[in-house]
């Protein structure tokens, strides 16, 4: 079984850097997606999101703006 943070970064690794971050106690991330442009997204990941079943259906952020 892979890590949720494995399955996330797979999904956007051909077009961004992947980075994750424990943000809260409970166990919350802050996954922050950047190219050579700079940052393009910044998304809190509450615990329930990625631990759960089908994880990475339950995080695919809003259509990402690019800056």
């Amino acid at each position: 079984m892979d890590s949720p943070f494995q399955t996330l970064s797979e999904v956007f690794r051909a077009e961004y850097t992947v980075n994750f971050s424990v943000e809260r106690p409970g166990g919350g991330i802050l996954m922050t997606l950047a190219n050579d442009a700079g940052i393009a997204l910044r998304q809190f990941i509450a615990a329930e999101q990625w631990r759960g079943p089908g994880h990475a259906q339950n995080i695919y952020p809003e259509p990402l703006i690019k800056r």
